[in-house]
């Protein structure tokens, strides 16, 4: 993802200080490292607890866990068969210019 305003080192290096004297976000970040590790990537079962586990620790007030889940899922999927589209295309290119 490309800012519209590059940051400087020093400024990255300074909100990275900032986020480790600020216990509650370490805390939060070890916990959504440890979901995901007991429940790695998009299965219906791993959306719906990392959406309510983000729901819970940020407090986003989204109401409608499953559908949100659920929408997660839809999402990577789509992109996962939008890259496979792609690296189709790219390999049947390949093919192509051997032929």
């Amino acid at each position: 993802m490309e800012l519209a305003v590059p940051l400087s080192q020093q400024q990255v290096d300074s909100a990275w200080g900032v986020h480790q004297t600020l216990k509650q976000w370490r805390l939060s970040e070890t916990v959504l490292e440890k979901l995901n590790d007991k429940f790695p990537g998009f299965s219906d079962e791993a959306c719906l607890l990392k959406t309510v586990a983000l729901n819970a620790i940020y407090g986003t007030q989204l109401f409608a866990t499953v559908r949100m889940a659920n929408r997660v899922v839809m999402r990577v999927l789509a992109e996962m068969l939008a890259l496979f589209a792609l690296l189709l295309f790219r390999e049947g290119l390949k093919l192509l210019a051997v032929v």
